[in-house]
């Protein structure tokens, strides 16, 4: 993790350097994924501040994507109107043709980023049924194979199934995710 959030300073500092708004934003994005993993909600909440900075000269992809970071950092630290309100605007802002974004190339934020961090943030809130919901709609455009997404998809089910009380069903996707990670070498998971 101390690799992954020195390279994305250094990004940011490249991007100051050139004057590029959108690499700072997604430098930015990727320190807050990384105080996802690291379970640091106010770091995160502070990088995805830090990004709103820029919202008025960056695209709707990245602008769409700081939304959706910011509701699944406001449903942690349960900030239930915060997290409806960035929601709202994250599906909003974020572009259908997002593949036509000219960041996406480096970026690869897509529907999965949007519903993976929206069901997150029903988990947050405590509301199981909609994460499982949200988590079943993103099943459906992954591929099948154990591609990084599919295993932390498998791992947010999970979490969902446990905190639906089915524990049986929590233990069978552990089981794929474990699976999955362990095929795919995901060190991560």
């Amino acid at each position: 993790y101390g690799t992954a959030l020195t390279y994305a300073k250094q990004a940011f500092d490249y991007g100051k350097e050139v004057h590029e708004p959108n690499l700072q934003v997604t430098s930015l994005i990727r320190q807050a994924q990384v105080y996802l993993y690291l379970k640091r909600p106010q770091q995160r909440l502070q990088a995805y501040q830090q990004a709103m900075q820029y919202a008025n000269e960056i695209s709707p992809l990245l602008k769409g994507r700081i939304y959706i970071g910011l509701t699944e950092v406001h449903s942690k630290l349960n900030q239930r109107r915060e997290a409806e309100q960035f929601l709202l605007a994250a599906h909003k802002t974020f572009p259908q043709n997002f593949e036509e974004d000219p960041n996406f190339s480096y970026t690869h934020f897509n529907l999965w980023s949007l519903t993976a961090l929206e069901g997150l943030m029903y988990l947050n809130l405590d509301q199981p049924q909609q994460a499982w919901r949200a988590f079943d709609r993103v099943d459906k455009l992954l591929p099948q194979e154990a591609v990084p997404n599919r295993v932390e998809l498998l791992v947010r089910q999970a979490g969902a199934a446990l905190a639906l009380g089915d524990l049986e069903q929590s233990c069978s996707v552990t089981q794929r995710a474990l699976s999955s990670a362990s095929a795919a070498g995901n060190q991560l998971r």
